[in-house]
């Protein structure tokens, strides 16, 4: 504050000098110079006064760092200590022994199982080549029959297109007409228009 004081102050000065001559404008003069004086003296306060102040900053952030830096070494230090005891109840050796039990006792149930899902009773040996090539044959006869039901269809539009017709189709069964007796026949009809008697 103080500086910008000083500043406007000088401007002030300034423009006075500009509108005086003589006694006068060396009255400004001498006057903008003890200002300036001041203007310098304050600037470099304020320069030491910064650099304190960084100073401070970095020995708060230094101090920061090495109180972080201590707390991390207690904590390690009281978690390296609960681990070595935690590992004293329980031992290496004895944790191995517990992991071959348990793979032991894992190929024991795998073999039981193994045994429960095996069939009962007389099995007889099959060559698995000879299933495939069972298997190979009907896949053959299949397609084989599909080919022959493609083939006929073929051939029953080919010759329907040939000859401009439709296939065939089996006409509807002709139902038997009662017999007429001419006795129920009336001697004369109406004639259109006329009610029947």
């Amino acid at each position: 504050e103080r500086i910008q004081r000083l500043e406007r102050e000088l401007v002030q000065i300034r423009e006075q000098m500009r509108k005086t001559k003589g006694p006068a404008q060396a009255r400004l003069k001498q006057r903008a110079l003890n200002l300036l004086k001041q203007k310098r003296m304050y600037e470099n306060q304020r320069g030491v006064i910064y650099s304190q102040q960084f100073n401070l900053d970095q020995v708060a952030f230094a101090k920061e760092n090495i109180e972080t830096s201590m707390q991390m070494v207690s904590c390690m230090k009281s978690s390296t200590a609960a681990l070595k005891e935690q590992m004293k109840a329980v031992p290496l050796s004895q944790i191995e022994d517990i992991h071959d039990q348990m793979s032991d006792f894992l190929e024991d149930v795998g073999e039981m199982n193994d045994i429960l899902g095996e069939s009962l009773g007389y099995q007889e040996d099959v060559d698995e080549d000879e299933l495939m090539g069972e298997l190979e044959g009907l896949e053959a006869e299949l397609d084989a029959e599909g080919l022959g039901e493609m083939d006929a269809m073929g051939e029953a539009s080919s010759s329907s297109a040939v000859s401009g017709r439709s296939p065939a189709v089996p006409a509807a069964p002709v139902r038997p007409q009662p017999a007429i007796d001419i006795g129920d026949i009336p001697s004369s009809l109406p004639a259109p228009g006329q009610p029947q008697a």
